[in-house]
């Protein structure tokens, strides 16, 4: 059994986790990716299984930017068919995961290949689910017990992923401490926590 590692996919994430200054948001991307590696959701066998694989990548992009959208009013439109082509996921694979014919897809796509673009975000979209559990189970306070991570921390790790240094805890640093984050609640702050613990769903 192969994993599609983070070096695998680190060219098309630093296209993709390029909304801040300095790219801080790339360090919790890798972070992310080794939750979902960790959950059994990168492994494969065969090509079918590693597309899969790369299309739960474009699936945590896609969570990041609905997540930059609904609580950091920065609004950018995933780019899925462009990442999903250097991934190397054929046509062919997103028309059979959609449940088409081959010969029906490959008919429909020549006519309109924006249906390639549909289609990736279509199944991007479904894989978001599963994504998101794992990253609940896998994103943890440091202080906490060892349990299973939850929404609220899964949370935290969102809204820290465009600080400087993420790791800073807040107390000195001038920012705001995870109690603080979740205590304090601002528009911004309560209209990301309720679309986190509501499951991540995707915006568009």
């Amino acid at each position: 059994m192969k994993t599609l590692a983070w070096r695998d996919v680190e060219e098309v994430a630093k296209e993709a986790f390029s909304i801040w200054v300095d790219h801080p948001e790339l360090k919790w991307a890798k972070r992310a990716w080794g939750i979902i590696i960790g959950a059994g959701l990168a492994s494969h066998s065969n090509e079918d299984e590693r597309c899969e694989a790369a299309i739960r990548f474009l699936s945590l992009c896609g969570l990041y930017y609905d997540f930059c959208e609904i609580a950091l009013e920065e609004h950018n439109e995933p780019d899925y068919g462009v990442w999903a082509e250097e991934l190397e996921i054929s046509a062919l694979r997103v028309g059979l995961r959609l449940g088409y014919d081959a010969d029906d897809w490959l008919n429909r796509y020549e006519d309109d290949e924006a249906l390639y673009d549909e289609g990736v975000k279509c199944l991007a979209n479904k894989a978001r689910g599963e994504v998101f559990e794992a990253l609940c189970k896998g994103f943890r306070n440091k202080s906490a017990d060892g349990s299973d991570g939850n929404e609220a921390d899964l949370f935290l790790s969102l809204w820290k992923s465009s600080w400087p240094n993420p790791d800073d805890d807040g107390e000195g640093g001038g920012r705001e401490t995870d109690p603080e984050i979740l205590n304090n609640v601002t528009p911004a702050t309560g209209a990301a926590y309720e679309w986190v613990s509501s499951g991540c769903e995707s915006l568009h």
